[in-house]
């Protein structure tokens, strides 16, 4: 806690540091709210998360270098990854997220890419 020293009076310190809470932040919340007060606010895009459910709609948790934070459901014409196997993500230092609703990533088919090329894009089912 960070607070201009001239606004102490004697005592004034010690009373702060008595009442200060060292439990949870949740553990504060549910002594100072009701339950139906109190709201978990997702992470946007670019926050750190652990796990999908973490992030707002619209994003999916996925890897970024070492960590995780929160990036966008992909749209229709976007590159994605095709996973052959079930957990074959091996180590994507750049992790893309899924296809949002409605989509599919599938192989790129276009007469102007060379048959050899392996690009997926999602795509309507």
């Amino acid at each position: 806690m960070c607070v201009e020293f001239d606004h102490f009076h004697s005592g004034r310190f010690e009373d702060i540091i008595e009442n200060f809470d060292h439990g949870t932040l949740d553990s504060h919340l549910k002594r100072t709210t009701t339950s139906s007060q109190i709201y978990h606010i997702k992470g946007q895009e670019g926050a750190v998360c652990l796990r999908s459910s973490d992030c707002a709609e619209g994003l999916c948790c996925a890897r970024h270098f070492w960590s995780k934070i929160c990036k966008p459901v992909l749209k229709e014409g976007q590159v994605c990854t095709k996973h052959h196997k079930k957990g074959s993500h091996g180590l994507e230092l750049f992790q893309r997220c899924y296809c949002g609703d409605g989509l599919t990533c599938r192989l790129q088919k276009d007469h102007t890419i060379s048959n050899s090329s392996r690009l997926h894009t999602c795509q309507r089912h």
